[in-house]
């Protein structure tokens, strides 16, 4: 792995064997969150739907203009634009996408043609319970961003073409901005990228923080036509910019001794969570116990299977991954590392350091014709 700036934009090579193939993407810091930002001394609204309305933007636009094949996915603090390309022509797709994303005129008609796009998708992904449940979920594990889903849906309504152009010009610059090729790239030829010149002005993020300490654990259940369930554990603590990485892989390791198959870790300054769909509770109050180092030997080993499986089967989710971690300040290969080391001592030693405040909370959507018993 190699990584170095081109003027202020950040640049990661991952040398992989993959012939005449090469993965790319773009990653900008910001999603979900935040919604207000602060530029010198002005508090200024773009909105919690702006970055998924713009993604989609960019993506209907270089699909059209270019023909090239994007996928664009946002999450609570990153947008990523990932596509498979080959040697002889990412250089020249990634200087398309760099300027469109940049400093290429916005197409009024076509981003509002885009917003009704989104908001009919949006509907549509609204009656799948899997969808919501985990939507009302970011709410319970990104509590202290205040993101929230009603404010998702109705900023999806509001947005403007003025909120859009708010967020571009100040997030949606070079020293916010993460490109991660996966392949045979070569340094020289990305040296070559022209970076435009565009201002970029001391910008922050806001989030209307809540009481860090003495939360409570959460349940939202509500009558539906289908049954859905999925749970969060929040580990609570203040804000850190200081051994995030090493966070992460302690906690994919606590949700594989806990679950052994699907969970998602999230891990940045504000919050830390692992999200999952296999029912319980009060699992808060037993992982420590399964902190072994027989257990974190064999977790270890799954881990390392899962990666070398998404490497080979699903590139794009691994580079989606890999950029949305480096906006959070988690940098993926410090992981790989801290992964080889770490023991089952190291983990309980870093829980004590940390000192958490471990709530959990879950979604459950329950038939209308049936009580609901979470096991």
């Amino acid at each position: 792995m190699r990584q170095f700036q081109l003027e202020d934009l950040t640049i990661c090579i991952n040398e992989a064997n993959l012939q005449e193939d090469i993965y790319t993407s773009v990653t900008i810091g910001v999603g979900f969150a935040p919604r207000w930002i602060r530029v010198n001394d002005d508090n200024l609204f773009i909105g919690s739907a702006a970055a998924k309305i713009f993604g989609n933007y960019i993506q209907t636009r270089v699909r059209n203009t270019y023909d090239i094949q994007l996928t664009s996915t946002v999450s609570m603090r990153s947008t990523s634009f990932i596509w498979k390309t080959s040697k002889a022509t990412y250089v020249k797709e990634l200087q398309f996408i760099i300027n469109e994303l940049y400093c290429e005129q916005i197409d009024e008609q076509q981003l509002l043609s885009e917003k009704q796009a989104t908001i009919e998708r949006y509907k549509k992904n609204y009656k799948d319970l899997e969808f919501r449940g985990r939507m009302k979920m970011l709410e319970f594990s990104h509590q202290n961003k205040s993101f929230q889903l009603e404010q998702l849906s109705q900023d999806l309504l509001d947005m403007t073409s003025s909120t859009v152009q708010t967020m571009r010009k100040y997030l949606f610059v070079p020293n916010n901005t993460f490109i991660f090729c996966h392949g045979k790239a070569d340094e020289k030829q990305l040296r070559q990228l022209t970076i435009p010149s565009v201002s970029e002005y001391p910008t922050t993020n806001l989030f209307d923080v809540k009481n860090y300490h003495f939360l409570q654990d959460q349940e939202y259940m509500k009558q539906s036509k289908g049954n859905y369930w999925c749970g969060s554990m929040k580990f609570e603590r203040v804000p850190v910019l200081t051994d995030l990485a090493m966070e992460y892989v302690v906690l994919n390791l606590i949700g594989d001794l806990m679950l052994k198959d699907s969970y998602m870790i999230e891990v940045d300054p504000l919050d830390a969570s692992i999200v999952y769909e296999k029912k319980g509770t009060h699992r808060k109050d037993s992982f420590r116990a399964l902190i072994s180092d027989e257990n974190v030997r064999d977790s270890k080993k799954r881990i390392y299977q899962r990666l070398y499986k998404e490497l080979k089967r699903e590139p794009e989710q691994f580079m989606e991954k890999v950029g949305r971690l480096f906006v959070n300040q988690v940098h993926y290969f410090d992981c790989l590392s801290y992964l080889e080391q770490i023991d089952a001592n190291y983990i309980h030693q870093f829980l004590k350091v940390r000192d958490y405040k471990i709530r959990e909370g879950f979604v459950c959507y329950y038939k209308e014709d049936k009580d609901f018993v979470v096991s």
